[in-house]
């Protein structure tokens, strides 16, 4: 297991790299265009597991009320730091608690919730009671964009980089490992979250894939040059809505509304 300062070091590293960024920009359209459809109305954003905010930060920026919430507190100083030169401190509301200890007392439901890369982290069999809390947190008319890694993306990267047998072993694991914090991980598909979240009253109205061309492309070097990087980038947003492309992505995100 890493230490706290060699996931903030990873983490950092994995924020600057080319497939971070592709991550952002693409969950970021994503969530920008939910968030279009409340028009000018102050929103209250909730980031479960949001480290230190990076993703959400923008929004605080733009007048929104944002709560981060994540079990681990050593991500939270330099979340402050950027909010405080950002100038939205006052907008901002750090909270130390992990999926399984909100909702938070005295807290009412949010208008966005957005939980990225943290339910293949929980335990085994959570995923159930992790998605029934997440809906309790989502106000009416509110939504909710939850990202994972894909497994059917997994697979084709092994193969990609470690060749058919490493591949084909991939197909039989329960688990993946996190090469970013150094551990192992749930795989969890946006089909059961999907169905999850409809028995808990919301309703998927969209999904896609991120990083579909990226993790097929070995060669990472190549994506660091800024024009290969812009295109790459263009190649990624007119793929990632579009089947079959979607379904072999690194990862999935997908948006849904509580009616």
């Amino acid at each position: 297991m890493a230490s706290a300062d060699e996931r903030n070091e990873a983490w950092e590293a994995w924020k600057a790299s080319p497939w971070g960024r592709l991550r952002f920009a693409l969950i970021g359209d994503a969530i920008d265009e939910a968030i279009a459809e409340f028009g000018d109305r102050t929103l209250r954003i909730l980031d479960v597991g949001g480290a230190d905010g990076f993703e959400t930060l923008p929004y605080a920026i733009r007048g929104h009320q944002l709560t981060v919430a994540d079990p681990a507190e050593g991500f939270f100083d330099r979340g402050r730091e950027a909010a405080e030169q950002l100038g939205v401190s006052d907008r901002v509301r750090w909270v130390s608690a992990g999926l399984e200890e909100l909702p938070m007392a005295g807290d009412t439901a949010y208008d966005v919730v957005v939980c990225h890369f943290v339910l293949h982290y929980r335990p085994a069999g959570s995923l159930g009671a992790d998605v029934a809390t997440l809906s309790r947190l989502t106000a009416p008319d509110g939504v909710i964009s939850i990202a994972c890694p894909n497994e059917a993306g997994l697979v084709l990267r092994t193969l990609t980089r470690e060749g058919p047998a490493a591949a084909r072993a991939e197909l039989d694991e329960t688990t993946q490992f996190s090469h970013t914090f150094g551990h192992d991980s749930q795989k969890v598909g946006r089909e059961e979250v999907a169905a999850a979240l409809h028995e808990n009253g919301l309703v998927e109205t969209e999904w896609m894939g991120v990083r579909i061309a990226n993790d097929l492309i070995v060669h990472d070097e190549m994506k660091h040059d800024p024009v290969y990087f812009q295109q790459l980038l263009a190649l990624e947003r007119d793929l990632c809505r579009r089947d079959p492309y979607r379904g072999i992505a690194a990862l999935w995100q997908l948006t849904a509304k509580r009616l």
